[in-house]
């Protein structure tokens, strides 16, 4: 395994600790804020950090055979994560009870942007 995809994948460990701490946070805020949005912001935050989660997984930590299934595994693991998107996002829309489509939107693009920023915050500390 070569130096740098052990980096990478130290990094995106890291990345998903503090993501997680920080979206407890925000449903903390919510929940303080405006209780009836926070299984909306919930849901929105969960769905993005849920099909990142995977596809880091697939395309990182699983055991791959050949060096040339390395992309095919980038492709699958980039179909698993719109395919759990947007599950997330039929279930969200027609599950919650009083769904709010503004927080819900917030959830899910403040976690998206989490996703990108805390990855490379991580690689300018190291």
């Amino acid at each position: 395994m070569s130096a740098v995809i052990n980096r990478a994948k130290q990094r995106y460990l890291k990345a998903f600790k503090i993501q997680l701490v920080l979206i407890g946070l925000m449903i903390a805020i919510t929940q303080f804020w405006h209780p009836q949005a926070m299984l909306s912001v919930l849901s929105g935050s969960l769905i993005i950090f849920i099909a990142h989660y995977f596809f880091v997984y697939w395309v990182f930590f699983r055991k791959l055979v050949k060096q040339a299934k390395k992309m095919t595994a980038f492709y699958q693991g980039e179909g698993i994560k719109w395919f759990i998107v947007v599950s997330g996002l039929v279930v969200s829309f027609l599950g919650i009870p009083n769904f709010q489509a503004i927080p819900f939107f917030a959830g899910y693009f403040i976690t998206l942007l989490l996703n990108n920023l805390i990855p490379m915050w991580l690689s300018k500390q190291i």
